[in-house]
């Protein structure tokens, strides 16, 4: 694994294609089940179907272990059944299905983007498409760096989770939603600690400091002749 993000060498048909190929056909996906979800019935489900299809014959081109999902399966269970229940209730068992199958597909292409994908090449595919809109004085540099960042916080946060989880489990702490409050805020402390690390190591190598404006506020004009001797009333 790679410094940043989950890469994994490999000689692949994936691993080969291009990095803006893949991020394509990985928004595509998005678009689709987000059309896959406005839909119901029979069309719903074989949307929904075809997204964990291609997503499990990505996974298995890319010759990926399974290894490299055990770090999100648990909070991503916990939203698969969450939402897989909320959509049960309110829509029935069909929308429940379709919304498991979409979750896991993306999932799976996700993940099979981010293993094959160096992260610098991503970062060069994202400043290149966005290379039209720096004429207009949009930061893209500044863009790809967030995509960077963004990918690299994935196995980052499901790190921070796993490592409280197991802190939690050795203290015998008690699970379920009783136990979630303490799961999330070491998390989310994590997090917030790993943010400020990644930003002061980012100035320190001449990245922009975020926390300063770019504009800062004019200085305060030096006090005139009249100003140094007021007139006082009568």
């Amino acid at each position: 694994m790679s410094g940043l993000g989950l890469y994994r060498p490999g000689a692949t048909v994936l691993h080969r294609a291009g990095a803006g190929g893949k991020l394509l056909a990985l928004l595509a996906a998005g678009v689709l089940a987000g059309v896959a979800g406005a839909l119901t019935g029979a069309p719903q489900l074989a949307l929904s179907g075809a997204l964990a299809l291609a997503g499990a014959i990505a996974w298995l081109v890319a010759r990926l272990p399974v290894s490299l999902l055990r770090p999100a399966l648990a909070p991503f269970g916990v939203l698969l059944v969450a939402l897989a229940a909320a959509q049960w209730w309110s829509r029935g068992p069909e929308a429940a299905a379709g919304t498991a199958a979409r979750l896991v597909g993306l999932l799976l292409l996700a993940v099979t983007v981010s293993a094959t994908t160096r992260v610098s090449a991503i970062l060069d595919a994202v400043i290149a498409a966005l290379g039209p809109l720096r004429r207009l004085g949009v930061p893209t540099a500044r863009i790809g760096l967030a995509v960077a960042l963004a990918i690299r916080a994935i196995p980052v946060l499901a790190g921070g989770m796993r490592r409280a989880r197991e802190a939690r489990i050795a203290r015998q702490a008690p699970g379920g939603l009783r136990g979630l409050p303490g799961l999330a805020v070491p998390t989310v402390v994590s997090a917030m600690r790993t943010a400020d690390a990644m930003g002061d190591a980012l100035v320190a190598r001449g990245g922009p400091d975020l926390s300063v404006p770019d504009h800062p506020p004019p200085a305060p004009t030096p006090p005139g002749p009249d100003d140094a001797h007021p007139t006082l009333p009568r």
